[in-house]
């Protein structure tokens, strides 16, 4: 990666506002309760060692029609943010006490293609994704997060997909 390469360059060398020009979008999808801590150290990591837009996503499931029908959209809304906030409150106030700054959105829908449009519409540059394959008692997430791949792959034909290393 030219540009990645360029932007440690000129920060080793004392060309700071690099940063700015160059500064990375990550979204971080935070899916399960696993993913909290995980997330909270891959970013802060990230962010030490350049600053990055940090976007944490959870992506919470579409209540049927049937259940809609009966609540106000107001009412479900904050149903969906008080369980994203389950797991992107412990992620958020681990970023705070880090000094990183962030946004989190919750979105609702299929997983897989609400964080492939995500990623899109904020011209994320990475996606940090937990890496699941060495379970298969973890296959749900691990097929989750092959799934936001294929998607990703799906919107990025040009073969750039944005996927930072999942460790």
């Amino acid at each position: 990666m030219v540009g990645t390469e360029l932007l440690e360059f000129l920060l080793q060398t004392g060309y700071s506002c690099a940063v700015f020009w160059h500064m990375k979008i990550v979204a971080v999808p935070v899916l399960d309760e696993k993913d909290v801590a995980w997330a909270a150290r891959r970013v802060i990591a990230l962010y030490q060692r350049a600053p990055v837009r940090v976007y944490l996503v959870n992506v919470q499931p579409a209540f049927s029609q049937h259940v809609s029908r009966f609540f106000s959209a107001h009412y479900l809304e904050r149903i969906h943010r008080e369980d994203a906030m389950k797991l992107l409150g412990p992620v958020e106030r681990a970023l705070e006490r880090a000094g990183v700054s962030y946004r989190s959105h919750v979105l609702i829908g299929p997983k897989a293609e609400r964080i492939a449009e995500f990623v899109r519409s904020y011209s994320c540059s990475d996606v940090l994704l937990r890496n699941e394959s060495q379970s298969l008692l973890r296959l749900g997430l691990a097929s989750i997060n092959s799934g936001i791949r294929r998607r990703l792959r799906a919107l990025f034909p040009e073969g750039k997909i944005p996927v930072a290393g999942s460790h």
